[in-house]
């Protein structure tokens, strides 16, 4: 696998998104998963997060990953395609109130979060590949539930790969009135999850 930072902020360049013109893009053999360990991989990480969620209005805080979380990119046959992190959820959070049985059970849950896919990738296997890394490194950690905030939006995608939205009235979690959120999670306890 391929450890180059991408030279600008999209994730393919003009040349390379002609490129992908036919079924390139839906094989899921075209896409890597590598886990982000070299400074300047976090830092090109940070400048993809920073830049999209600037965009959006609504970096803060609360996106960035924490010194215990785990980032990782997605490429598409060597060049960028996207990202995700991994974070433990610690102590009281509203994973643990909203995912069923969670509270008295005292579940182990891993957050996903950071989903940014290039707009070419948001269609294909992308999405159910980081679902599935998602799943088995929850399964391998001893983790109970992935769980994560999903945006309205994109929330029937999660449902596709067979994330379960939990049941309660939509959230803004980021403080802002149309950016509606649901906690989401899947189980990782068992063999037959993953």
């Amino acid at each position: 696998m391929s450890h180059m930072a991408p030279n600008s902020e999209t994730f393919l360049s003009a040349a390379d998104q002609d490129a992908l013109i036919g079924l390139e893009r839906f094989r899921a053999e075209n896409f890597s998963i590598e886990e982000i360990r070299s400074a300047a991989d976090r830092a090109t990480y940070l400048r993809y997060l920073e830049s999209h969620y600037q965009r959006l209005g609504f970096m803060s805080e609360w996106v960035l990953p924490s010194a215990d979380s785990r980032q990782f990119f997605v490429r598409f046959k060597n060049e960028m395609a996207g990202l995700f992190r991994l974070t433990s959820v610690t102590g009281d959070s509203i994973f643990h109130d909203l995912v069923p049985g969670c509270r008295d059970a005292g579940c182990r849950l891993l957050e996903l979060n950071n989903v940014l896919l290039g707009e070419q990738f948001r269609s294909g296997p992308a999405l159910g590949l980081i679902l599935y890394r998602s799943a088995c490194e929850a399964h391998a950690s001893g983790y109970d539930f992935v769980v994560g905030l999903t945006r309205v939006q994109v929330l029937r995608f999660m449902v596709d790969f067979g994330v379960v939205p939990a049941e309660h009235p939509p959230l803004s979690a980021m403080g802002k009135d149309h950016l509606l959120d649901f906690v989401t999670y899947f189980d990782t306890k068992g063999e037959s999850s993953i």
